[in-house]
């Protein structure tokens, strides 16, 4: 047998791919856990990039405020401020060069973004010796200079905006709950931002004593209004939103330390200069009076960071898990596909492969071979088991031919061994099925995606794999049809048939193998119908079996023809084909099992040999005949006569 067409082949080819399959999915499955995984980090990186980088504009900023109510003093600075500065400077820096390296690191945010903050970085060191040395010597400060280092318009901390507005992006498309909070961290961020620069502008005034202009009101009056246009965003999502409790907490705070307490002395503060008074407080004295409700409003962003956080760790977690999962899953998934296969292979494949040898042999005649495998307890051991008895009465047919010589008792002797080999091949039958039932079984599962889809390629191979199995079970049940009925177990269900009706049953199940031979495929039945007693299964796989050869030897554009005759007691079924005719000399061995008669080179040989061998037996069990008139390169005959009723087949 080639070894493409082998049932060990077929075995072992079947649980590889199976294995195969199981073992991709779950590869698939292990890479969408880990790039989920790897989301869940990017948002966690992205969200302690966001703190760094707002940790860095606040220490920034309460430096701005710091230096300049220092430079618009006169005097110069003291030792007490100047540590302060300092000590921001150091914050702001080790914040900032934090969040730096984690964009470098994980590739976070744009290069162009990045390039920004560290070219703004770099401006702003380069300015610092000259503000320092303004601080410490009065007559080195400059309106210029002081503008440049403070700028009035525009935004200082436009790159880390801009970069903070990026990571927030990322952070919000990861879910609903944290872009909310990322929403409002935004927002508290820009209330802090206007609240900051507003404090500037106080301290420098309080500093300099000079008061402050109509256009000096009117910048307080719009950083005013766009701080509680901002803040009244934060306290709406508050009261309609899904806040918990320490952001709303942290929101009642800031509203009442700034928008309460600081807003009622900011505007005590600025009725003195409208009425031409100086306050007694120093900028100093301000910054420090202003720094808890400043520090409020960055809290109130800190902790919606904080909040958003949390579920992003926890997704972050849970993706973890799921991977350490999916790569366990994808381990075991892979140690039982090999498993599987290892096992199939020496318990089942190879056993099947060495006592299908062992059968080859012992059928060429060499008896002295062992049946291997006969220990065993399964289905294998029967098998083994079952050939050895094969085998012995093999032995014994070959004993009692050598000792008679008479023609009669051999004649008995090769029935009794053609028993002995229906026996055989029903029982080896029997064996077979369950596996190739398996086997269709679940290549059908694969085929309709139960435990999931499979790629195209293996879908075809799953395909073939269920089409040669389904034709080799069709093989095994002729095999075992044609056992019984040489065995005397085949059981005829009688019952009324019309034979109408079955006929056109059996040509539409045919008319698809005819049209595409461009066969011309007629029947011919009595005017008044056909009936008679018999087994409809019987009938019916004799009228596909002689329309199957009819089909497979009659060329193109051939016609086939199917005519019913009836008599007295005797109903004659005739399937004439114009195909390529039988030799004379060939019809006398027409009708055994596994034999094939072709004269024809250019036609393929198809099928075991056992469709006119299941004919004359099924006939013959109906009491019936079977005849075959053929003309060579005219056409083939086979007429097929059962009695009409039980009592004319038991009188047959």
């Amino acid at each position: 047998m080639s070894k493409s067409l082998s049932v060990r082949r077929t075995l072992e080819a079947i649980t590889g791919a199976m294995a195969l399959v199981l073992a991709v999915t779950s590869a698939i499955s292990a890479i969408g856990a880990y790039d989920e995984m790897r989301m869940a980090g990017r948002i966690v990186t992205a969200s302690g990039i966001a703190r760094d980088l707002f940790t860095a504009m606040q220490y920034r900023r309460v430096e701005l405020g710091t230096v300049n109510t220092a430079l618009a003093s006169p005097r110069a600075v003291d030792a007490e401020t100047w540590h302060d500065i300092v000590q921001l400077r150091a914050h702001s820096t080790a914040a900032l060069n934090s969040a730096l390296f984690a964009l470098a690191k994980d590739h976070m945010g744009s290069a162009s973004g990045r390039a920004a903050i560290v070219n703004a970085h770099i401006a702003i060191d380069a300015q610092r010796p000259k503000i320092d040395a303004a601080l410490r010597r009065p007559e080195l400060r400059s309106a210029a200079a002081i503008a440049v280092w403070i700028p009035t318009v525009g935004n200082p901390f436009a790159a880390e905006d801009s970069m903070s507005a990026e990571l927030t992006n990322e952070i919000d498309r990861s879910d609903a709950f944290i872009a909310e909070m990322m929403k409002i961290k935004q927002l508290g961020w820009a209330v802090r931002e206007f609240a900051g620069n507003d404090r500037l502008v106080i301290g420098a005034v309080i500093a300099s004593g000079k008061g402050y202009d109509k256009a000096g009101r009117e910048g307080m009056l719009d950083r005013a209004a766009r701080i509680d246009a901002l803040w009244g965003v934060i306290l709406n999502d508050a009261s309609v939103g899904r806040v918990p409790p320490a952001l709303r907490a942290a929101i009642a705070s800031a509203n009442a330390l700034y928008f309460r307490r600081l807003r009622t002395f900011r505007k005590t503060l600025i009725d003195m200069f409208a009425a031409g008074k100086r306050p007694s407080i120093s900028g100093r004295d301000w910054i420090e009076a202003s720094n808890p409700a400043l520090k409020s409003l960055a809290d109130v962003a800190n902790t919606a960071v904080d909040i958003s956080d949390n579920p992003a760790r926890e997704e972050l977690d849970a993706a973890r898990r799921n991977l350490v999962v999916q790569l366990c899953i994808m381990l075991l998934s892979l140690g039982f596909g090999l498993f599987a296969t290892f096992f199939i292979s020496r318990r089942i494949a190879r056993p099947m492969s060495r006592i299908t040898e062992t059968m080859r042999l012992v059928a060429d005649g060499d008896m002295t071979c062992e049946v291997p495998f006969g220990d065993r307890a399964d289905e294998i051991g029967e098998l083994s088991r079952a050939l050895a008895v094969f085998r012995r009465n093999a032995i014994e047919k070959q004993r009692v031919e050598d000792e008679l010589v008479q023609s009669r008792i051999a004649t008995q002797s090769a029935e009794a061994a053609s028993r002995v080999k229906s026996q055989f091949l029903a029982h080896m039958s029997h064996e077979l099925r369950t596996p190739l039932n398996a086997i269709i079984g679940f290549s059908e599962m694969m085929l309709q995606g139960i435990f999931g889809p499979i790629e195209k390629r293996y879908g075809e191979y799953v395909g073939l794999i269920n089409k040669s199995g389904a034709h080799l079970l069709e093989v095994i049940s002729d095999i075992l049809d044609t056992s019984n009925i040489e065995a005397g177990k085949f059981v005829l269900h009688m019952e009324d048939v019309d034979l109408a009706g079955l006929i056109g049953d059996c040509t539409a199940l045919m008319r698809y193998a005819f049209e595409e031979r461009r066969i011309l495929l007629s029947t011919d039945m009595p005017a008044d119908g056909a009936s008679l007693t018999a087994d409809r299964r019987a009938l019916k796989k004799i009228l596909i079996n002689l329309l199957s050869n009819a089909v497979k030897f009659t060329p193109k554009d051939g016609e086939v023809l199917v005519s019913v005759t009836t008599g007295a007691d005797i109903l004659e079924i005739a399937v004439r084909d114009s195909g390529i005719g039988i030799p004379n000399a060939a019809l006398e061995r027409l009708g055994r099992p596994f034999e094939q008669v072709n004269n024809n080179a250019f036609v393929a040989r198809e099928g075991a040999g056992l469709g006119l061998a299941l004919v004359y037996g099924l006939a013959r069990l109906h009491g019936g005949t079977v005849r075959i008139d053929s003309t060579e390169h005219v056409g083939t005959v086979v007429t097929v006569a059962v009695p009409t009723s039980r009592q004319a087949a038991a009188a047959a």
